[in-house]
């Protein structure tokens, strides 16, 4: 396959959608971290695994995947090429464009035509490897005339400089080196090259192409087998504990592209295991997929690495009292963000500080390891200061951002984030793990140990979990963050914001997926224009007790009765709210909840005063929105009484600021048509105004792909039920507990049915709406038999449905 356009034509019309500078590469003109791993098709000569290989390098957070095309295997006699049957690379570009990964093509023939910018997933082609000949600007000039505008590079077999941009012929665009540092002396796989780490690469790049993103396009990823060998596992062994030092290292010297050989299955026997990282059986097992991930993860969510220039010398005493100790500061130009090793001192925008600053203000590094520590880095809008525990990832939900941190089980850590006065904090999850927490002088300082897992809530809108290596390499990071499978494959918002996950397990697992609880009916950009206006006069109301609301705000004057009542108030500020203060009735045991758009300000049952977040300012306008459930009218001994009458909904409400009550406008909703209710096989009382409930969530038949959109408030299954006939099997529906006390309330739902009967398939949802910010998670469910019974009554129908 080959393009018939001349070169200077080709050129001038693609080459900007792959472009490089002194930091980085470019594509479709967005600074790329190309992080790639070794993958030959030809050695898992199936197709159809490809895609298999390809999505477990993509659980890494690897974008790119590089790949030889076997000359000996394509050209299998001279002038004469096969590209047929298992040697086609079209179903491999197929497999890389379908999990969105870029190439790095080592070139042979029939693939001079698959750049991205001609539809391909091929950004870079090598145009030889580990190779120092004068025939390079041929391969080159052959390349272009053939339609190639993607940038080239060279892999020297060491880092020397031939074929650098600018120094002569047989030039690349991107020079680049390989690296096995550790050797292949797999006997003795914890025995290490005493001079194997290396020290002065990023000074040596400056000094060869200063004007080229750093690259290495071969390093080392495991380690050859010879015949009479020690095994596969013992090369994985040599590379498991040299992954945490080695790619720090790189990591230290501001590489920007990098490719890993020997990622999934030489002069060895038959076996091309390699002790990679995916093993020859595509496994995933191996310590070092984990570890490799907590970096790629690190780097990928961190867009400042991508324009950090390290400091010159690596060996560097002014950020440690400890001479044993190779600290680089890697600081990008523009935000000043900076990458450090272990160190006492680091640079931050408050000036140098010492790490660790309560405690014992020490920090460890166990045995042979390394760190990346931060300081000046944005997690989101949040300024973190500095962190000894390492970053794994961290994403925004709902305008929440959530950050996962972590370190070596047992190991003693400090996070600071800069905050304003008075912000507020809450252990959601293992408080043993907390050693203290400092919250002054604008900074809140959390010192802690890593074991198992800790959860803080900061402020209105940041999580932070810290957790031990060991529980960080279960997570994944997608769209999601993510906790506990073998594999994520993939992870995605479709439709109306529905997550669908897909992997694999290889046991029973606990699945955690990470977001803030949450309401549809808070997000900035939900439409109530449908829901029904609060206007009518409290002068009119049949109710005994008179409204004291500009509005009558009673649920039953418009219609709603029953169920959930959710009210939104539209407010512009005038730069003096600190309070709301709000009188309530729904019943006995009735909970309200209260938003200030999309941020929990509080919940309880009766009269209550709640206060308002210090980001609202003069002018700006807002939406308090109140969750409210409804238990029914009150009884009482006396007949005639008031308190049969006694109204819900808001009985009163202000802020501390009058002026807003005068324009503010109220809305409502309740169960889908209030009097006028759709569902007339069930009855009125059977639904409310929760979002899952008005959309029919819970109802048999409901398709979750068209419109679930919050895990953690709606739980949908569906499962047969297949009893013996002649038997009366009374059956219940146990709650365990919650994993630590808390406020909240549970819909359940059987084919419908607030609580109905049973048929031989069903489908059972679950409404979890939690009174507290910090959540709230169920230990379990279970559908228990309570006794065995044979019986003559004989068969029951299930609950009737709507027709």
């Amino acid at each position: 396959m080959k393009v018939k356009l001349g070169l200077g034509r080709l050129c001038l019309a693609l080459s900007h959608i792959v472009t490089w500078d002194e930091n980085s590469q470019f594509i479709k003109g967005e600074r790329v971290m190309l992080w790639s791993g070794e993958v030959h098709p030809w050695r898992l000569p199936v197709p159809g695994l490809w895609l298999d290989v390809f999505q477990k390098i993509k659980g890494l957070g690897y974008n790119a995947v590089s790949f030889y095309v076997h000359w000996g295997l394509v050209e299998f006699k001279p002038g004469k090429f096969n590209t047929d049957g298992i040697l086609s690379l079209e179903p491999f570009f197929e497999a890389a464009k379908k999990t969105e990964i870029y190439m790095i093509a080592r070139p042979g023939p029939s693939i001079n035509a698959a750049q991205i910018t001609n539809g391909g997933p091929v950004i870079k082609l090598q145009v030889e490897n580990e190779l120092i000949k004068d025939y390079v600007q041929d391969l080159i000039d052959k390349f272009r005339t053939a339609g190639v505008v993607v940038p080239t590079s060279n892999n020297g077999v060491w880092h020397a400089g031939y074929h650098v941009p600018g120094s002569g012929i047989d030039l690349v665009d991107i020079y680049s080196h390989d690296g096995y540092p550790n050797g292949f002396y797999c006997q003795k796989p914890y025995d290490w090259l005493a001079t194997g780490l290396p020290g002065s690469w990023h000074d040596d790049h400056m000094r060869i192409s200063p004007n080229t993103p750093y690259a290495i396009l071969d390093f080392q990823g495991g380690a050859i087998d010879d015949w009479d060998g020690a095994g596969a596992d013992n090369c994985a062994i040599l590379t498991n504990e040299m992954i945490r030092i080695f790619y720090r290292n790189n990591i230290s010297f501001g590489i920007k592209i990098f490719n890993i050989y020997g990622m999934s299955t030489r002069l060895s026997y038959t076996s091309y295991d390699y002790g990679s990282s995916i093993k020859e059986a595509r496994e995933i097992t191996r310590q070092k997929y984990n570890e490799i991930k907590l970096q790629v993860r690190l780097l990928m969510s961190s867009p400042a690495y991508l324009t950090s220039v390290p400091a010159s010398a690596p060996k560097n005493e002014t950020w440690t009292n400890n001479s044993n100790l190779w600290v680089t500061r890697v600081a990008d130009t523009e935000s000043k963000t900076s990458f450090c090793g272990v160190q006492a001192q680091v640079p931050t925008f408050l000036g140098d500080v010492s790490v660790a600053q309560l405690g014992n203000k020490k920090l460890t590094l166990n045995g042979r390891d390394s760190k990346i520590h931060l300081t000046d880095y944005k997690v989101g809008k949040h300024d973190l200061l500095y962190s000894s525990g390492e970053l794994f990832t961290w994403k925004v939900f709902e305008r929440t951002p959530i950050a996962v941190f972590y370190g070596g089980a047992g190991e003693t850590h400090e996070t600071v984030f800069k905050v304003k006065p008075g912000t507020q904090y809450t252990i959601l999850e293992g408080e043993r793990g907390v050693n203290t927490i400092s919250n002054k002088n604008g900074l809140l300082i959390i010192n802690y140990e890593t074991n198992g897992q800790t959860v803080v809530s900061i402020g209105a809108n940041l999580i932070v979990y810290l957790v031990d290596r060991n529980i960080a390499y279960k997570f994944s990071a997608n769209s999601v963050i993510a906790k506990g499978p073998y594999l994520v494959r993939s992870a995605e918002i479709v439709k109306v914001a529905t997550l669908e996950m897909r992997g694999d397990i290889n046991e029973t697992t606990s699945i955690e997926v990470f977001a803030p609880p949450s309401l549809r009916e808070i997000r900035g950009n939900y439409d109530d224009k449908e829901w029904t206006i609060a206007d009518r006069n409290p002068e009119t109301s049949i109710n005994h007790r008179k409204p004291t609301t500009r509005m009558s705000l009673y649920a039953g004057e418009y219609g709603y009765h029953t169920g959930a009542q959710i009210w939104r108030g539209h407010f512009t500020a005038t730069d003096a709210e600190s309070s709301f203060n709000i009188s309530m009735r729904g019943g006995v045991a009735y909970p309200f909840a209260v938003y200030l758009d999309e941020t929990f300000i509080g919940a309880h049952a009766g009269e209550t005063q709640f206060q308002i977040p210090e980001t609202i300012t003069k002018g700006s306008k807002h939406v308090m929105t109140i969750v409210q459930d409804h238990m029914g009218l009150n009884g009482a001994w006396t007949a005639g009484s008031n308190e049969f009458h006694a109204p819900i909904g808001i009985q009163d409400y202000n802020f501390n600021t009058r002026d807003i009550d005068r324009k503010a406008t109220c809305k409502l909703t309740g169960n889908l048509g209030g009097e006028d209710y759709v569902d007339q096989a069930r009855g009125h009382v059977n639904e409310g105004g929760f979002y899952a409930e008005r959309q029919g969530w819970h109802l048999p038949g409901f398709d979750a792909s068209d419109g679930v959109d919050h895990a953690g408030v709606v739980f949908l299954t569906e499962f047969d039920l297949d009893l013996p006939k002649g038997y009366d099997i009374p059956l219940t529906f146990d709650f365990k507990n919650t994993t630590t006390p808390a406020d909240f309330k549970v819909l359940l739902y059987v084919n419908g049915y607030q609580f109905g009967k049973y048929g031989t398939h069903n489908t059972v949802g679950l409404l979890l709406w939690s009174l507290e910010p910090k959540g709230v998670k169920l230990a379990g469910l279970d559908l228990v038999a309570k006794g065995v019974y044979q019986s003559g009554y004989g068969e029951v129908g299930a609950g009737p449905q709507p027709k």
